[in-house]
């Protein structure tokens, strides 16, 4: 799913970062176009990439900050408190069980005696 997300925000943002195949065919044209060594192509290529994957790792964080931000103004909970919470009621229904097999009625609240 985050993938997905990626792709669309690459896609919706112009591609803000580029690939390393967009940045080798940019650094050719240089090269052909302004005579610019192999060398200095070479570095610009790698200075374009890294600038972009530390530009997309700060949207990544920022993105990621926002959701869970917004995830918990929801106050909806954690996938770790639904695990616990299925734990939970796993054992309440194990208890329940076994409460049935000895044949346990328990007394309702609020009912006369």
């Amino acid at each position: 799913m985050l993938q997905d997300i990626r792709k669309g925000l690459m896609t919706g943002l112009g591609a803000v970062v580029l690939t390393r195949e967009k940045i080798e065919t940019v650094c050719r044209k240089f090269i052909d176009d302004t005579k610019m060594s192999k060398e200095d192509a070479q570095k610009l290529a790698d200075d374009l990439y890294q600038a972009g994957e530390r530009q997309w790792g700060d949207f990544e964080k920022m993105f990621k900050d926002a959701v869970h931000g917004t995830m918990e103004s929801f106050d909806i909970g954690s996938s770790n408190d639904l695990k616990l919470l299925k734990q939970k009621l796993d054992n309440i229904e194990k208890r329940l069980t076994l409460l049935e097999a000895v044949g346990y009625v328990p007394k309702e609240k609020g009912m006369p005696s």
